[in-house]
């Protein structure tokens, strides 16, 4: 067994990075401090005094169910880390647990903490180190090599410290957005609840991580080609434009065309060039004819809420 250890929280604030937190929570731990990005304070605010009786999908509900002492901290991208430094070194935390947090811990906070850092890193590691790798590992059609989640120790190199444990996902948690976003939360509750558990109480080891790649957030591929097959411009559609505001493009040899939100196989593929509607687009890819249909805006904004609302209405993870 155990005993109740304290931690400091880094968390992204979106109800993605939740579940790390109501895992460490079930486990018989204490939060003695979170710390959120400036711009997500108003959505933490809210959650804390809004938030559905039984959702683990927003951070700011869960501190308040679960630690209403803990401190709660909004930390600018280029603020000054003092203030944090001096918060840890005056709490004297257990551990630092980093959630969908997209900057680097110096190694200097990280030593303020008795037992150093974890990270719950939402990609198979080594593949796809560093922030966003969601959006990498599906523009490149590596889910099945890559996708899943990773709780690691961190050290000075950004997400190459040595793993604790994995979980895979499968191909069925691929079908769309809001089953995506589950299967990533249930594996992160699991991870910090059952996994960093045992790794805290010596009956896990680490391993030390080899190869993999860096995927760069200010890198972005916005272009998808005609000659991808069907099996990677699909989850393309489903996780990522249907109900993403930024458009991509289709590269065709007459120039990139803006391509709408919803692709869908209408068939083989027949030969016949581009055709254009008002509202939709077809096109051969490598093995099928894909019709692309067009959504407005306010569709997609209304479809992101509804994924929001069902992930916090939803009934408890597994784990």
């Amino acid at each position: 067994m155990v005993a109740a250890l304290s931690a400091v929280v880094f968390s992204a604030g979106f109800v993605d990075s939740a579940p790390a937190l109501a895992g460490w929570l079930d486990a018989g731990h204490r939060i003695s401090a979170a710390v959120f990005p400036a711009t997500a304070e108003r959505r933490v605010k809210r959650s804390i005094r809004y938030d559905h009786p039984g959702s683990i999908w927003s951070s700011g509900g869960i501190l308040r169910r679960g630690a209403p002492e803990a401190e709660v901290i909004y930390q600018g991208l280029n603020s000054d880390t003092a203030p944090i430094e001096e918060m840890v070194r005056r709490l004297q935390p257990d551990l630092i647990i980093s959630s969908h947090w997209m900057r680097r811990l110096s190694g200097r906070l990280l030593s303020l903490a008795r037992l150093g850092g974890v990270n719950v890193h939402p990609a198979l590691l080594p593949y796809y180190r560093g922030p966003d790798p969601l959006n990498g590992m599906i523009m490149a059609g590596d889910l099945r090599k890559a996708g899943g989640v990773t709780l690691h120790q961190m050290t000075e190199r950004f997400d190459e410290g040595p793993i604790i444990a994995q979980i895979p996902l499968r191909e069925c948690h691929w079908t769309d957005s809001l089953q995506m976003r589950r299967a990533l939360g249930s594996a992160q509750y699991q991870l910090v609840r059952n996994d960093l558990h045992r790794w805290l109480s010596g009956t896990i080891t680490t391993c030390r991580q080899t190869g993999g790649n860096w995927h760069d957030k200010s890198v972005r591929s916005s272009r998808i080609e005609a000659t991808w097959p069907a099996e990677r411009l699909l989850p393309i559609s489903r996780l990522l434009l249907q109900n993403s505001r930024r458009l991509r493009a289709l590269s065709t040899p007459t120039g990139p065309i803006p391509l709408p939100q919803v692709l869908r196989v209408i068939g083989p593929p027949t030969g016949a060039p581009i055709a254009t509607g008002r509202k939709w687009l077809e096109f051969d890819c490598k093995d099928a004819r894909i019709r692309a249909i067009g959504r407005r805006r306010i569709s997609i904004a209304l479809e992101r809420q509804r994924i929001k609302r069902t992930l916090r209405r939803s009934l408890p993870l597994e784990g």
